[in-house]
């Protein structure tokens, strides 16, 4: 019986550069019986190499009725093939970081997918990348930030993040290994000096998994430009986000921030200011998980400390405001130029028309005059 390997996220645990390192490496992975397979499913808005998002299909979309039977097909498809990969090899590999949110989103979701897999005699298990919390809700923020969404951190997290991304780790890991068994559900840490391997990337760690190092014929492959928006510079783009205009009309706007940040030599030491209130705000926040990520470190990875993240808390202030200020001084100059240098083409070009409208005037009266009119 071949097993699933079902890597579910979460979110922000390089889950892009992850799958863009399986896509390129899938004849490396096949010659040891592994396979991450392209099941030729394409979804708006989504990356091709996210090849188990079509699980989430069935019974889940917004479109309506017509949609949801168009993908439920599609589910169904998918896990056929699947069970015709399993006659050729062992273990196969799933990958889509929707569904840390999406499975915990269809309250039967796990069970009927056991179910199907059981169906078509296949194996699960489930693999997540956890990053600590704090960590993850500023990532995750920023992203929607650059996505142009305007809310603040603090909204941000009420209102959206903790309804959506479960937090507890604990609770819902319990809930996924009750349905396939705790023993199936792999925990891993995304976290800088937690990756296995010699080379300690998320590369390396995931290939630990199946008992493979990249020594073994894999490349790493370009990297996945994701870069996300840093320190004040993700506040300066809310604050774009907030403006009037349309997106086109901030699209400019947006592209130098962006380019602010890449020419910011700075941006090693920004990387990690918290968008927390305070320290005393951010602790608070982790202090709630505690007890979660203790028993995550103690069942799931065998930690008799309870001790699930190793980095030690960012101590770095709340943005600065004389910080911000210079920020902002540096966009307006920024504009100022850019404005500056579409003016002089504009006039250059103005110029240009009008030797063109005066040859041209020329020629006609030259004409004119000679041809007798």
């Amino acid at each position: 019986m071949a097993t699933v390997y079902l890597h579910i996220g979460m979110p922000k645990t390089g889950t892009s550069a992850l799958q863009r390192f399986l896509a390129v490496n899938r004849p490396v992975l096949e010659t040891y019986g592994l396979s991450f397979p392209d099941l030729g499913f394409r979804f708006p808005g989504r990356g091709e190499n996210r090849n188990g998002y079509f699980l989430l299909g069935e019974g889940y979309t917004p479109e309506g009725a017509a949609a949801c039977e168009w993908k439920r097909k599609e589910y169904h498809e998918g896990i056929a093939e699947l069970a015709r990969l399993g006659r050729a090899y062992s273990r196969i590999i799933l990958s889509d970081e929707g569904l840390w949110w999406g499975g915990r989103r269809r309250p039967l979701f796990w069970p009927e997918l056991k179910k199907d897999f059981e169906k078509a005699g296949l194996e699960l298990r489930v693999i997540v990348y956890l990053r600590r919390q704090d960590d993850f809700v500023q990532s995750r923020w920023a992203q929607v930030i650059k996505e142009g969404q305007s809310s603040s951190f603090e909204d941000y997290i009420r209102e959206s993040c903790e309804k959506n991304y479960p937090l507890d780790y604990a609770e819902y890991l319990s809930k996924i290994g009750s349905v396939i068994g705790k023993e199936n559900v792999l925990v891993r840490v995304y976290e800088r000096g937690q990756f296995a391997g010699e080379e300690q990337t998320i590369f390396s760690d995931f290939l630990d998994i199946f008992g493979r190092k990249m020594t073994d014929g894999f490349e790493a492959g370009e990297t996945v430009n994701n870069l996300s928006l840093e320190g004040g510079y993700t506040h300066l783009q809310r604050y774009v986000n907030l403006s009037d205009g349309t997106a086109s009309e901030k699209k400019p706007l947006s592209e130098m921030i962006r380019r602010m940040q890449s020419e910011d030599v700075n941006i090693q030491k920004r990387r990690h200011e918290m968008y927390f209130a305070s320290e005393e705000r951010r602790r608070s926040f982790m202090d709630s998980f505690a007890e979660s990520n203790s028993i995550v470190a103690r069942e799931y990875l065998g930690r008799e400390d309870g001790r699930l993240f190793y980095q030690e808390e960012t101590k770095t202030a709340a943005q600065d405001r004389m910080e911000m200020l210079g920020d902002l001084t540096a966009l307006l100059g920024e504009m100022e130029q850019a404005q500056q240098k579409e003016y002089a083409s504009f006039r250059k070009e103005l110029q240009s028309l009008k030797r063109e409208m005066r040859a041209q005037r020329l020629s006609v009266w030259l004409k004119n005059k000679f041809s007798g009119h």
